[in-house]
């Protein structure tokens, strides 16, 4: 059995120029044993050993970057070291690990999917409109499945994001997938539908990893070269694929969730025209005074 960590990176517009959902997949005994050396990694004390923070040690690209965190007290250039030191890890694991990525550029998503998304008067823009999360995981997990059937694999590929029970757009796009997953029934894909879980980075290496992935892939966007661990980990052959959301990709969405919005608009006022509210006696005495 296979299983893919994900995690993000660059959520808020003012913070970056583009929203990368990313992961890596490998089978369930090299994750484990991933696991492991990186706990050991973590604690070494060459270069120096990450701090508890939270109750935790435990890798953030943001904290590495900053030197904040479970890197507090780290230089710019100890931090780094501690990052390339793990990013030797997934090196290690090659060629039986491979990255996967989602890039949406935060300026063509506010223009071709929030400025253009279809409301009703005075309510709020629908999350599957506002946040990019939910076209780019729609777009990750089905392009992780294409490429494991194309490449002649048949095991089942379990999804760990990172996240909690109360995430709501995590809950809604599993919600989604749970619920189309039984269509493919029959199909060549359908033995490769495993579940899709939340998970914690904090206790979970490889969702760490992850992280590592979507941050050093953000700062190489927003420097608009190959840089860091995304270097170090081309340099040495390590097998990842990408997805960039373009403006066609980005109308399509929009015109697919407007049209589901304006279907849902257009059934409330009818529903409301068939079975009027029925006025209280009280509002109506009122009404007469």
């Amino acid at each position: 059995m296979f299983r893919f960590y994900v995690d993000d990176s660059g959520k808020e517009p003012h913070d970056s120029p583009a929203y990368i959902l990313a992961g890596w997949m490998a089978r369930v005994d090299d994750w484990e044993r991933f696991s492991d050396a990186w706990e050991v990694s973590i604690n070494a004390d060459n270069p120096k050993p990450l701090a508890y923070h939270k109750g935790h040690k435990y890798f953030s690209n943001h904290d590495a970057t900053g030197q904040v965190g479970c890197f507090a007290g780290f230089t710019a250039q100890e931090a780094a070291a501690k990052t390339v030191n793990l990013a030797h890890l997934v090196i290690g694991l090659n060629p039986r690990i491979a990255g996967f990525a989602v890039t949406i550029p935060h300026e063509l998503h506010q223009k071709l999917v929030v400025n253009t998304a279809v409301r009703k008067r005075g309510t709020v823009i629908r999350p599957e409109q506002r946040l990019p999360f939910y076209i780019a995981f729609s777009h990750l997990v089905p392009m992780i499945h294409a490429l494991h059937y194309h490449s002649g694999f048949r095991d089942k590929v379990d999804f760990i994001f990172d996240g909690n029970k109360t995430d709501k757009g995590l809950r809604d796009c599993i919600a989604v997938y749970d619920g189309i997953k039984e269509s493919f029934e029959g199909e060549g894909w359908y033995s490769l539908m495993g579940e899709i879980t939340p998970g914690d980075d904090k206790e979970l290496a490889p969702l760490q990893a992850a992280d590592m992935y979507a941050g050093q892939l953000r700062q190489s966007f927003m420097a608009g070269e190959t840089r860091g661990t995304i270097r170090l980990w081309e340099d040495n052959r390590v097998k990842m694929a990408g997805q960039y959301i373009d403006q066609s990709k980005l109308e399509k969405w929009s015109r697919e969730q407007n049209e589901e919005a304006a279907t849902r608009i257009l059934t409330t006022i009818k529903k409301h025209r068939e079975n009027p509210p029925v006025m209280s006696k009280r509002r109506v005495k009122k009404r007469k005074s």
